[in-house]
């Protein structure tokens, strides 16, 4: 459970790291109104970007600091109607102790 745990972490944080790179490039409105139609032929290209192991964990260090996370599973065994089981602040801390 916990190298899932891990590998659902680093995911969000390769997301969270992509979604703060492209708002330091999005452009502000007055920088979109004074852009030359000649950007109007580039509108569906995108740009690959890169990102290290380490500055997702370095990521995720800054994030668990300021949040918490909370995490649940489907467990088919389960005896209920709903399947879902919210992980126990144990099982959590088992996955992020060497990033805190």
């Amino acid at each position: 459970m916990t190298s899932t745990l891990r590998l659902a972490l680093e995911t969000w944080g390769v997301g969270r790291e992509l979604s703060l790179q492209e708002d330091d490039r999005r452009p502000d409105f007055n920088t979109l109104r004074t852009q030359s139609k000649d950007s109007d032929s580039r509108e569906g290209e995108h740009s690959e970007s890169t990102i290290d192991k380490a500055k997702v964990h370095e990521l995720l260090k800054k994030e668990l600091k300021e949040g918490e996370i909370e995490a649940g599973v489907l467990q088919a065994s389960r005896r209920s109607k709903s399947k879902f089981r919210p992980l126990s602040s144990e099982e959590i801390h088992a996955a992020i102790v060497d990033w805190l």
